[in-house]
């Protein structure tokens, strides 16, 4: 399926929000993991 000109530069933009919104939760989550092993070596 090969979308309209008019349609993909909002399809690409949704594409690349939706790239940001998972890069940044999975950095999240690493951090998290990350803060979890310091406190458990630390603690």
């Amino acid at each position: 399926m090969i979308p309209c000109p008019r349609c993909q530069p909002y399809l690409v933009a949704q594409y690349e929000a939706r790239l940001l919104v998972a890069r940044a939760r999975l950095a999240r989550a690493i951090l998290r993991a990350e803060r979890k092993e310091l406190e458990a070596v630390h603690g």
